[in-house]
């Protein structure tokens, strides 16, 4: 979840420009099921959370090899450590990290009939 600043509109052109091919080809490898971005349209105050990224893993064991896989993919598409870096600098300049969190997606089974 994350709070952008005044410069909103770099943090969606970053994300389109940078985060989305990532995220597709990190879905293409099978290394994510899914990536999703919301927009919160209330407001609880001033640090209030605008946008939340949202990424589905097959279970808890693609996790162990995400960051390994994930920085393959990751520095094909920069081609080099400080260009990626860069592009974390931009975006944090343009948004603040509100939270992070981990959710597993439970699906209700039907209850038993009587």
């Amino acid at each position: 979840m994350v709070d952008w600043s005044l410069s909103g509109r770099d943090f969606w052109t970053d994300l389109r420009q940078n985060l989305r091919p990532l995220y597709d080809e990190y879905k293409r490898q099978g290394l994510i099921q899914n990536y999703s971005v919301g927009v919160k349209a209330t407001t609880e105050g001033p640090q209030d959370w605008d946008a939340v990224i949202i990424l589905t893993f097959k279970n808890y064991a693609a996790l162990d090899t995400f960051a390994t896989k994930g920085d393959s993919i990751s520095m094909r598409y920069f081609g080099s450590y400080d260009k990626r870096s860069e592009s974390g600098a931009k975006r944090v300049e343009a948004a603040t990290t509100v939270g992070s969190y981990l959710v597993r997606d439970v699906a209700l089974k039907e209850m038993p009939r009587q």
